[in-house]
């Protein structure tokens, strides 16, 4: 049978401070995580160490040895949870730059480590705001390869993250996290389109680069947005079709000023009108 894995709050706990009653501070959510609550604690008391290696902070494999053993599922469980905390990296802000009103550009870099990731996947900033961890998803636009992120950031007023990220400067450090996530491109044979709506864009970039590097077919984007200020990466994305004659570019507004000689209207509104069919193109959407 199938089982939910939560991320368990009592692993940072227990390298952090080593206080055998702090281990579990929340109830653990499932049956696999609460025998983990239940027989960490014992068995750090009888080794005196930690599910991490204190030199280097990744998971350690002596968890699985002992009266308790754990099985392959459950080391797996603990790899994987362990893993979401240690892998992060402290990055610096190379530059900042608005991109829309509301919205900025940040390239972070991490010295000395090159990116690896499937195009459309997410990284997380991280921060505290008081008493609590802040954690939220941020889709680099740039391909894997290098030790920088390009990342876009839309600026709400209850926005914690977002003002967070806003008030940072050149020089100015941040934590992210690992990069993860489902999103990517399935198949760079096959015709695509990218169906977006305002930041929905973000995690486009990335994999409609990797398309006109890899891809052998035709490319459409069709971006919605309010206004035409709104719209993002449009300089970037009309270099892009200006190069490649595979690609298709359209912006559709809801609310345009009178200027507007576009399509006006919900992106999906046009869908029948731009394409003759919807079996031979894959479509990603986000937005």
């Amino acid at each position: 049978t199938s089982r939910a894995v939560y991320p368990c709050v009592f692993l940072p706990y227990i390298y952090k401070q080593k206080s055998i009653p702090q281990y579990c501070p929340i109830p653990a959510p499932t049956p696999l995580s609460n025998r983990f609550a239940r027989f960490l604690p014992e068995r750090i008391a009888e080794t005196g160490k930690t599910p991490f290696d204190e030199t280097n902070r990744s998971p350690t494999y002596h968890v699985s040895t002992g009266p308790n053993r754990l099985s392959g599922a459950e080391h797996a469980w603990l790899h994987y949870t362990a893993l979401s905390f240690t892998m992060t990296h402290e990055a610096t802000v190379v530059d900042t730059y608005q991109i829309t009103p509301r919205v900025k550009g940040f390239r972070l870099r991490v010295p000395g480590h090159e990116f690896e990731y499937d195009p459309g996947q997410h990284t997380t900033i991280r921060f505290e705001s008081g008493n609590e961890r802040i954690v939220r998803p941020y889709t680099p636009t740039n391909l894997p390869g290098s030790e920088e992120l390009a990342l876009t950031i839309k600026r709400y007023d209850d926005g914690l993250a977002s003002s967070y990220m806003h008030q940072k400067r050149p020089g100015d450090t941040v934590e992210i996290g690992p990069i993860e996530g489902s999103l990517s491109l399935a198949d760079t044979s096959r015709d695509v389109a990218f169906l977006a709506s305002g930041t929905g864009l973000t995690p486009m970039m990335a994999m409609l680069r990797q398309y006109l590097r890899e891809g052998t077919g035709h490319a459409h984007i069709l971006l919605g947005e309010k206004r035409e200020e709104t719209i993002i990466h449009r300089e970037t994305l009309n270099e892009l079709a200006a190069n490649n004659p595979d690609l298709s570019l359209t912006f559709v507004l809801s609310d345009p000023n009178w200027e507007w000689t576009g399509r006006i209207g919900y992106a999906q509104e046009h869908l029948e009108e731009l394409f003759d069919e919807f079996t031979e193109r894959d479509f990603y959407v986000c937005g």
